[in-house]
């Protein structure tokens, strides 16, 4: 398994661990339970996938025998699934601040062959599927405003993970399929909108958040791809994935 790190992500992370280990006198006379919140709702990843064109090998004892196609990948829709956010206030710059995580089930993602003419004309529809588990750990600002609704904006990292990779198509059944694991950055706006004007707990809140995740370029691999009848040992294809993650929650303050 090979990890790609972007550059940014270490100092992403050692500014989430110094603000944690930041050494101040807590000013808030709340509790440490009082500076959480939660958000259970939904989340949307466009994953935006695109490719390079795809480079077959046909023979593994002839490595420099390749042969570029003029197909590409792209993928075949959004994905959405349960989502749980956990936001920790930091007892520092008044409060402003926190530190942010999301749970929730693997993304399903679906893609096929385009743009060409030798493996898309013999493979009709959907190629594969994968499944993909980006986990996020966010720093957030929360603009100091006193109204209904407070818009927030953060940044952090990623590492995509992507296991149960298969290929679905009828004339692929018996090929594997490996995607890469890489590791990247993001960034985030969103507001939470209070909803104790409806009479309801004060608590309680209407969480809708997008974020934008860096581009990455990790390499899918297809051993024993069959196309007009001959089997390929192995077909390569560099991967480019610009996803955009939508959510929408209800949230509350502990």
């Amino acid at each position: 398994m090979k990890i790609r790190l972007h550059p940014l992500t270490g100092l992403l992370i050692s500014a989430l661990l110094l603000s944690l280990l930041w050494p101040v006198q807590a000013s808030s006379q709340t509790s440490r339970w009082d500076s959480l919140s939660t958000s259970l709702g939904f989340t949307t990843i466009d994953p935006g996938l695109s490719s390079n064109p795809v480079r077959a090998i046909p023979d593994a004892n002839d490595p420099d025998n390749v042969i570029e196609l003029e197909d590409t990948v792209q993928d075949r829709g959004s994905s959405t699934r349960p989502s749980l956010t956990l936001t920790w206030r930091l007892p520092i710059f008044d409060g402003n601040w926190s530190v942010e995580t999301v749970l929730g089930p693997p993304f399903r993602f679906s893609f096929e062959f385009t743009g060409g003419n030798d493996l898309s004309n013999e493979i009709d529809g959907k190629l594969g599927e994968t499944d993909m588990l980006p986990p996020v750990l966010m720093l957030v600002y929360n603009f100091p405003l006193s109204t209904a609704v407070r818009p927030y904006l953060g940044a952090g990292g990623s590492y995509l993970y992507s296991f149960n990779s298969e290929l679905t198509a009828e004339e692929t059944a018996e090929g594997d399929l490996d995607i890469e694991n890489v590791a990247t950055w993001l960034i985030q706006a969103g507001a939470n909108i209070d909803l104790d004007w409806l009479g309801w707990s004060e608590n309680l809140f209407l969480n809708l958040d997008v974020k934008y995740i860096d581009s990455v370029r990790p390499m899918a691999t297809i051993s024993d791809l069959e196309s007009q009848g001959t089997t390929i040992d192995r077909t390569e294809v560099r991967l480019k994935l610009e996803p955009w993650a939508f959510s929408a929650g209800l949230g509350w303050r502990f």
